[in-house]
């Protein structure tokens, strides 16, 4: 799914790219990630990270300039969203929340290899005990 090593700069860096440009959807039984942008070169290192694809808006009026989505779906979707939702802000915690919970009640077979967000409370749960 990633398809170069990140290092703990290049989480954040997309953290706060996405924070700031991205959104998170769904539509059917899909979940996606896109980033819109006019410059393509960020979404060219969004790529690189983790995959996706490219496609290109071209403006109706003369006055605007083409822009550029980056998009993710599905379970490399998911994946992403859980890997940067601690370095999110309240109210895109919320939104990704809102899309996995949503696209986890719809899937016909739910893997437990995606569940990380619902999850997370029993891991802490165990710290008193010394399990972590």
């Amino acid at each position: 799914m990633f398809t170069q090593r990140l290092t703990t700069a290049d989480l954040h860096w997309a953290a706060g790219f996405i924070e700031g440009e991205g959104s998170f959807s769904r539509g059917g039984s899909g979940i996606t990630l896109a980033v819109n942008q006019v410059q393509k070169e960020p979404l060219e290192k969004l790529q690189r990270m983790f995959g996706g694809s490219f496609s290109l808006s071209v403006p109706k009026r003369a006055n605007q300039s083409p822009c550029w989505t980056w998009a993710l779906s599905s379970r490399a979707a998911a994946a992403v969203m859980m890997t940067l939702y601690v370095l999110m802000s309240t109210r895109r915690k919320q939104q990704i929340e809102k899309q996995l919970l949503s696209w986890r009640q719809t899937r016909s077979r739910p893997s437990r290899k995606y569940h990380g967000v619902r999850y997370l409370p029993l891991i802490y749960a165990d710290r008193s005990k010394g399990a972590l």
